[in-house]
């Protein structure tokens, strides 16, 4: 037996009229990429690149854990040189000991490229993308290797106003309750000398 259709949104009716909209650009505006079979590993990192690519006044990137692969520097990096505003938001410090170091390292190499990093004083478990004030992304999947490549994530891009503007709103907060990366105040010690060969044999590995 078929179940209705309005149990997937059960008795939301805002829910429900979203659903009756028939128009498939309307529809489109939200959109739900996984990461899961052989066949769709590339579609979120796809999907990074193109609104990246296509971005013309800034991106906002908030994760936890930050190792962002070659191709993802490259793609910011030449967004920065364009004229886009990048904004990074992350945690002071992970939940995660080793990850502190692996953030940082990537802090001051995208400080360098002109990106702004805003560190929040406690930790901050959300993964979320806002391009243009116009279109966002929140999702499961961290800015490294293995949610890129590996594991098992999902994603929401939306370009729905209300939607859009909420998520503004609630990163705005979250930078209001954050400060600036200053790398002369966290400057590198010699362990992450140490580790950043190791980060970049694991990179051309990945």
């Amino acid at each position: 037996m078929r179940a209705p259709t309005n149990y997937a949104g059960g008795a939301d009716l805002s829910v429900l009229a979203w659903n009756n909209k028939k128009t498939k650009l309307s529809k489109a505006k939200l959109l739900i990429l996984e990461h899961w079979q052989p066949e769709s590993r590339l579609l979120v990192k796809k999907y990074y690149q193109e609104v990246i690519r296509n971005a013309h006044k800034s991106i906002t990137l908030v994760t936890p854990y930050f190792a962002p692969q070659r191709w993802l520097i490259g793609a910011l990096h030449q967004a920065i040189l364009r004229g886009v505003a990048v904004h990074i938001l992350l945690p002071e410090y992970t939940d995660l000991r080793y990850m502190n170091r692996v953030n940082y390292f990537y802090m001051h190499r995208l400080h360098s490229l002109g990106a702004v990093i805003h560190l929040s004083q406690k930790m901050n478990h959300a993964k979320a993308m806002l391009i243009d004030d116009a279109e966002g992304m929140v999702g499961s999947q961290n800015i490294d290797p293995l949610s890129f490549q590996y594991n098992v994530e999902a994603g929401i891009f939306f370009r729905e106003e209300t939607m859009v503007k909420r998520l503004k709103e609630i990163i705005k907060e979250w930078k209001k309750k954050s400060f600036i990366f200053d790398p002369s105040i966290k400057k590198p010690q010699w362990f992450d000398y140490a580790l950043s060969p190791l980060i970049r044999i694991f990179q051309r590995i990945v």
